[in-house]
């Protein structure tokens, strides 16, 4: 399988780490409005052909599928690129600042049997691939509730920003940014999220949106999710990329939860709380990526859905918007179906 990548920013370096790990594919070209950033990224990678044009690079490349990467306001543009040429397409998280553009990807891909795919990589970190085998094996039970903690290694403004300096100046972030995440894992847990309530706060000067947000969602049958984000606090002294942030989801049998080290413990009732063995990867957050890729390639060969579609992330989308309306009105707020089209 023949790829290209458009947008050479932060996130870029582990798109093509990980496509390195993905057998039987290669980048063959790279594309940013900034040229000198594209070659400094194609010489790290050793990929010669780089572009400031996505047209042109689609037309003179051709490949089978486009990497997108690139920040979310541009993402429908490149998607019809794509489309109109034939090409699948696999788009970083968020997908869409707006559920009519998520719409209207769903629609041109559709039109044009093309794939389009989100790479959303939270999901497919290794503890998560573990613990949600487990559940579905029945070792907790039917899910009932769970909950994500997350905080910052460091005070964003003093990291992130370096990174994404853009996040400073959004009028949404942590929901839109972070929330995606867990919204998207939960729902790998527990389904599409039915309604929503949250709460946002906004404390740091140096950024536009909100820093802080506690969200409830309630499944469509009634399990509970409760994601604490919070990007004013730190907590220093854990690895988020090699241990993940604070997890817990608790079934009508037991309760799986995250533990330091990324130990995956088992407790049910009555008995004391079991260490499970999982296999770690070396680098798990890089692993994310590769087991999210490689996922997207393998659908495009046999035509299987692929979990984190368009289609299937309309409700994650849904759910971001919703929880913002639920802030705004202090009211819960329930999720609009996934539109047929």
């Amino acid at each position: 399988m023949r790829g290209a990548l458009v947008g050479c920013g932060y996130v870029s370096q582990f798109h093509l780490r990980a496509w390195q790990r993905v057998p039987d594919v290669h980048i063959e070209a790279l594309c940013d409005l900034d040229a000198r950033r594209a070659g400094e990224r194609g010489a790290e990678f050793a990929i010669p052909r780089t572009y400031s044009d996505v047209a042109r690079m689609l037309d003179e490349v051709q490949p089978h599928f486009l990497d997108v990467a690139t920040r979310p306001e541009s993402h429908l543009g490149i998607v019809r690129e794509g489309a109109a040429r034939g090409i699948h397409v696999l788009c970083q998280k968020p997908i869409a600042p707006s559920l009519a553009e998520l719409q209207e990807m769903m629609r041109v891909t559709q039109r044009a049997s093309v794939r389009l795919g989100v790479n959303e990589n939270w999901r497919w970190r290794p503890w998560h691939r573990e613990m949600r085998r487990l559940a579905a094996k029945g070792l907790i039970g039917r899910p009932c509730f769970l909950r994500f903690t997350v905080r910052p290694e460091t005070p964003l403004a003093s990291d992130a920003l370096l990174r994404q300096p853009y996040f400073a100046e959004m009028p949404r972030l942590i929901i839109y940014e972070l929330g995606v995440h867990l919204i998207d894992t939960a729902r790998s847990y527990l389904g599409d999220v039915a309604s929503v309530f949250a709460r946002i706060q906004h404390t740091s000067a140096a950024l536009v949106g909100e820093d802080v947000a506690v969200i409830l969602l309630e499944s469509a049958d009634q399990a509970l999710g409760l994601l604490d984000l919070n990007w004013a606090s730190v907590s220093p002294g854990r690895d988020h990329r090699r241990e993940g942030h604070p997890f817990r989801i608790e079934g009508e049998q037991g309760a799986l939860e995250l533990g330091p080290g990324a130990t995956i413990q088992f407790t049910q009732e009555g008995e004391p709380t079991r260490v499970l063995s999982y296999e770690l990867p070396e680098d798990p957050y890089l692993d994310s990526y590769r087991a999210c890729q490689a996922r997207f390639i393998e659908c495009l060969h046999t035509g299987e859905p692929f979990s984190t579609g368009a289609r299937e992330t309309y409700n994650t989308m849904a759910t971001v918007f919703a929880a913002y309306e639920s802030a705004e009105s202090g009211q819960r707020i329930e999720v609009p179906a996934t539109p047929s089209l």
